[in-house]
């Protein structure tokens, strides 16, 4: 579930894991995700129920908890309910975010509808 960038990628180094810098606050909270390391160098993507409404953000390596995994980070997302989408763009997980706090999922258990598909 790609799409062509118009525009210029990020290049800040903590795009690409490292530290996780995050702007939340108020009615404004994160979302990191830790998944299976096939989802490395591609994006995970959010949906909610407006159907305008998209929001993306890489899956690169970072050093939690003693273990280098695969994780995604939303660093600002407004409070509200989110579905997660698997790789066939159907809804993978679903996660409430709280203003002010960090909502972390662990989905390297992701059932084999949602599962990457390696590129041969």
């Amino acid at each position: 579930m790609g799409h062509v960038h118009d525009h210029p990628l990020e290049s800040i180094t903590h795009v690409h894991g490292g530290a996780m810098v995050l702007d939340i606050g108020g009615s404004v909270g994160a979302l990191h995700v830790v998944v299976d390391d096939e989802w490395l160098g591609r994006e995970l993507f959010l949906a909610t129920d407006d159907p305008a409404f998209t929001v993306h953000a890489g899956v690169w390596v970072r050093h939690v908890e003693g273990e280098h995994v695969a994780t995604a980070l939303f660093a600002s997302l407004a409070a509200g309910g989110y579905r997660i989408l698997g790789a066939d763009g159907e809804t993978a997980a679903t996660v409430e975010i709280t203003g002010g706090e960090v909502t972390e999922v662990d989905l390297r258990v992701l059932t084999a509808a949602a599962r990457v598909v390696p590129v041969r």
